[in-house]
């Protein structure tokens, strides 16, 4: 997925629940446009409904990772 050269890209680690989905949701609605989001989790489904959440505000790459190992 190629993202816009004017977008900053913010990396959130546990983004599939808790703090990390709220701040997904939240950088998502606070400048349309403005963030690309990388949302990185061990559990895909969670990742997947997160990222559609924040359609159509960003665009968003989900990965599924483990970041302990």
């Amino acid at each position: 997925m190629a993202f816009p050269s004017s977008s900053k890209v913010v990396v959130i680690t546990g983004a599939s629940s808790g703090i990390g989905a709220g701040l997904a949701k939240y950088l998502s609605k606070f400048d349309k446009g403005k963030f690309a989001l990388v949302l990185v989790a061990r559990r895909e489904e969670e990742l997947q409904k997160v990222a559609e959440s924040c359609l159509p505000n960003c665009k968003s790459l989900i990965v599924k990772a483990d970041i302990t190992k």
